[in-house]
């Protein structure tokens, strides 16, 4: 007779001291925020790993560092107490008005490190109550068809030209990152530690082949964040958009065979037939432009 699969139970205390380890790189400051001793944080920790049945810390290192399985776990966490702690706002706002509510779909490409622009649709939901969030992953291909379909309120993509059919639309640069001191001239092949498959990837690829410079995919991301982490580690150099360098790294673009990278065109796409008012997804476009530009950050 086949074993039952242990249900494990996962405490939001946990998560949320977890998290706050994270945000603020440190045991004891987690704790001050939390109001909560540094014993206590540290046995959260231990207690949410042993639950999980893998590291979320990376002790080989000084300081407060992610293990993979610990940036999936953050990005999660994140998500989790969001709708944790707006529920019961949401359960207010709905009680006696289920009709009301605003259902606004978003499309966030595997090109864009979704989580971080959770804050921002929290601070728009507060404007505006009856909002109801949905986020869809996909590719930028995939998303700018639903929004043509009609079937997703909005996505943010990048492309390789400026589309006249976004809502709003800048250039950002593609930038070459990697740990500190990373030496790349001396090796054969350039360790390529590659963004999900997308204009990212395609880009950097293109570019290396035409330029004849040789290069290694070395780790094949499921999605961007995988990449990053991934050149943490060291398993080799990645690529981002947008000025901000992610936490740990550094800007490697025009260092020696890392020559500088097209720049791509990001834009926000709204559906023309959805059947929100044009001041609702205006105000939204807005919001979607502030995020993205500054969502390659941490």
């Amino acid at each position: 007779m086949p074993k039952k699969a242990v249900r494990r139970e996962i405490s939001i205390d946990l998560l949320r001291s977890f998290l706050a380890v994270v945000e603020t790189r440190s045991f004891k400051s987690a704790g001050l925020a939390l109001r909560l001793s540094q014993p206590t944080v540290s046995g959260h920790i231990a207690r949410l790993q042993q639950v999980l049945g893998v590291a979320l810390l990376d002790k080989s290192r000084p300081g407060v560092w992610l293990t993979p399985a610990g940036e999936v776990t953050a990005e999660s966490a994140r998500e989790i107490l969001a709708l944790h702690d707006n529920l019961p706002k949401r359960i207010t706002s709905r009680i006696g008005q289920p009709s009301t509510a605003t259902e606004i779909s978003f499309g966030c490409p595997d090109e864009l490190r979704c989580w971080l622009l959770v804050p921002a649709f929290a601070e728009f939901q507060k404007k505006h109550a009856d909002v109801r969030f949905i986020v869809k992953r996909g590719t930028s291909e995939q998303l700018l068809d639903l929004v043509e379909a009609g079937k997703l309120s909005a996505t943010a993509v990048p492309t390789r030209v400026k589309m006249p059919s976004a809502s709003r639309s800048w250039q950002q640069p593609l930038n070459w990152v990697g740990l500190p001191g990373q030496e790349i001239d001396g090796i054969a092949a350039i360790p390529f530690a590659a963004p999900p498959d997308g204009l990212l990837k395609d880009i950097v690829t293109e570019e290396l082949t035409r330029q004849q410079i040789p290069f290694a995919i070395t780790f094949q991301a499921a999605h961007l964040d995988g990449a990053i982490v991934a050149a943490r580690e060291g398993l080799g150099v990645t690529v981002v958009s947008g000025p901000h360098i992610p936490t740990g790294l550094t800007r490697l673009s025009g260092n020696g065979r890392l020559t500088d990278l097209p720049h791509v065109w990001w834009g926000v796409y709204v559906s023309s037939d959805d059947v929100r008012t044009t001041e609702l997804m205006e105000e939204l476009a807005t919001m979607l432009e502030t995020s993205v530009q500054s969502a390659q950050h941490t």
